[in-house]
């Protein structure tokens, strides 16, 4: 009974330790906001609704990925999100017109 309680013991033990680092790796990977957002995420991202999403794009203002180009989602590059609020920041210092 012994050698079997050992086994079960070490059983335990090696699922605890794998557990442990599934969980230290999914915690790591939420730490990682991701680049890509679909379309309600990136409405979301720039408070807008999606309906004004798709009109960027279609009016080429803001690019997108298709992993299956004509079929699968759209996905937005957050960092070319951020530029574009950049590039449409207006300021009462400098009018619309001065751009």
């Amino acid at each position: 009974m012994t050698h079997h309680a050992n086994s079960a013991s070490d059983l335990l033990g090696e699922v605890t330790e794998l557990v442990a680092r599934a969980m230290h790796r999914v915690q790591r990977g939420a730490e990682i906001p991701p680049r890509l957002l679909d379309i309600d995420d990136a409405a979301r991202y720039l408070a807008m609704s999606d309906k004004s999403v798709r009109e960027l794009i279609q009016q080429g203002e803001l690019g997108y990925i298709q992993k299956i180009p004509g079929r699968s989602p759209y996905l937005l590059d957050r960092i070319e999100l951020d530029k574009w609020i950049e590039r449409s920041k207006t300021s009462l210092a400098r009018p619309m017109y001065a751009r």
